[in-house]
């Protein structure tokens, strides 16, 4: 097995399939690299990677209602190649990918809602500012504790109910 991990924004919205009472999410990605220059400018560095996916999941629909054109994701998953030919006689390969992971790259989320847990209430985050997180060490004094900075990826991110680990 060929186990891959690739990140990219959606360049269309998510589709849902049908087959065999079986769901399939099939959505496209753009992986593109970027730089900064000395000016401040981002210029692209190469002409971009697009990949199709294709993830069987019964949560197709949901997942799909959650994501849109543009939004970053990290996809995991099976390489697969096939070789077609087009509408000119001509062979063709394409690669895509079977994915059996996909996750939303939080860095341009500003809310988060999150299905409770049985006994539990709706957490609803809007904070444009993350928490300030702790450290276990000391400060310098010993008295406080020494606060962390979020990384750029949650920003935005508040895990007020405890359950991602520190």
């Amino acid at each position: 097995m060929n186990e891959v991990r690739i990140e990219g924004r959606l360049t269309k919205a998510p589709e849902v399939m049908y087959h065999n009472d079986q769901t399939l999410l099939k959505l496209s990605i753009a992986e593109n690299k970027w730089r900064k220059l000395e000016n401040g400018e981002f210029v692209q560095t190469d002409k971009g990677f697009f990949l199709d996916i294709a993830w069987w999941t019964e949560d197709a629909n949901h997942i799909a209602s959650l994501l849109t054109k543009g939004d970053e994701i990290v996809a995991f998953g099976e390489l697969q190649g096939s070789v077609y030919t087009d509408n000119e006689g001509v062979e063709r390969r394409s690669l895509s990918l079977r994915a059996n992971q996909i996750a939303l790259k939080l860095r341009r989320i500003k809310s988060i809602t999150r299905v409770p847990r049985e006994g539990q209430a709706p957490v609803v985050s809007t904070s444009a500012q993350p928490p300030q997180r702790r450290a276990h060490a000391s400060s310098a004094s010993g008295s406080e504790p020494v606060p962390l900075d979020y990384p750029p990826a949650y920003q935005g991110f508040d895990d007020d109910n405890g359950d991602i680990p520190q």
